[in-house]
C-alpha cells in the first residue's frame, strides 16, 4: 500500500475527482507524490498487487498542522478568512475512517488506486459557521477574494514568512471533493464520520491539548506564526 495524497490533482477542473482524473499537482509535495505513484504503476503494470491510496485532508483525533491557526482564531473570537465567501465544498475524511480504509486495502487483490474521502461533506462556509456556534465564538467569516490583505499573504508565502504554501491559497476557496464509488466497491467501505464531526472533534481536542505541543508529531503540533494569528483581528 502507497500512502499517496489528493495534492496530486492539485486544484481540479472538474469535481467530483475520479482515480483515473488527470494529475496535475501545484507544488513541491504534490510532485513528490505523484512521483511515487508513477514508481508503483510501473510495478502494478508488471502485476504486482500495489494499492495507492489518496487521502482528502485528514482530520480528527489530535490532528493540528494548519488547522490550529483556523482553531486559534475561534478560540480567541477573532474573524475567519474565506475565499469564495466559503461557498466552496471542502471534503475531508477522518482518521479513524482513513486507517480503516488502509487496512482494508492491505488484505485485497486490488492493483491501483482509490480516492478516499468522507461521504458526508459541505461548504467551508456551513462547517465553519456549525464550529463556531458550537464553540461558542464570536468569530465571523470574512471573505477576501481580491483583497489586499490575500494578495500580500500570496507574496508572503513565497518568502517563507508564513507556514502556508501556494496550494493552501489555491484549494481553499476550491471545489475538492472526490468521487467515492470505485472505493465502495473495490473496499466494501463508506466513511462512519461526516466532516463536521471530524472538525468538531479536531477543535475540542486542540481545547484540551494547545499547551502540550512540543514533544508531539508535527501533524499533532500547533503551527506557530505571529502574521496570521493576528492579521485576521484587524478584518472588518
Amino acid at each position: 500500500v502507497y500512502i499517496s495524497s489528493s495534492a496530486v490533482f492539485g486544484v481540479p477542473d472538474l469535481v467530483p475527482v475520479k482515480e483515473d482524473d488527470e494529475r496535475n499537482p501545484v507544488e513541491k509535495y504534490g510532485m513528490s507524490k505523484k512521483a511515487g505513484e508513477d514508481e508503483c504503476f510501473k510495478y502494478i503494470s508488471q502485476g504486482h498487487n500495489i494499492v495507492v491510496i489518496r487521502p482528502r485532508t485528514i482530520i480528527g483525533g489530535g490532528r493540528l498542522g494548519i488547522f490550529s491557526l483556523l482553531f486559534d482564531w475561534i478560540k480567541s473570537n477573532t474573524n475567519i478568512p474565506v475565499l469564495n465567501n466559503g461557498n466552496n465544498i471542502y471534503q475531508f475524511v477522518n482518521l479513524i475512517d482513513f486507517c480503516e480504509a488502509t487496512i482494508a486495502s492491505s488484505i485485497i487483490d486490488y492493483r491501483g488506486s482509490l480516492n478516499i474521502g468522507s461521504n458526508s461533506y459541505d461548504t467551508i462556509k456551513n462547517n465553519l459557521n456549525k464550529l463556531i456556534i458550537k464553540a461558542g465564538s464570536n468569530s465571523k467569516l470574512i471573505n477576501l477574494d481580491n483583497s489586499i490583505m490575500f494578495k500580500a499573504a500570496y507574496y508572503l508565502q513565497k518568502l517563507n514568512l508564513i507556514p502556508l504554501q501556494e496550494y493552501h491559497f489555491k484549494a481553499y476557496g476550491a471545489n475538492i471533493y472526490f468521487d467515492g464509488s470505485r472505493t465502495k466497491k473495490i473496499l466494501n467501505w463508506e466513511s462512519k464520520y461526516s466532516d463536521y464531526d471530524s472538525l468538531e472533534d479536531s477543535y475540542f481536542n486542540y481545547l484540551n491539548n494547545f499547551k502540550k505541543n512540543k514533544k508531539q508529531s508535527p501533524h499533532n503540533q500547533s503551527l506557530k506564526s505571529i502574521i496570521i494569528k493576528y492579521a485576521p483581528r484587524f478584518l472588518i
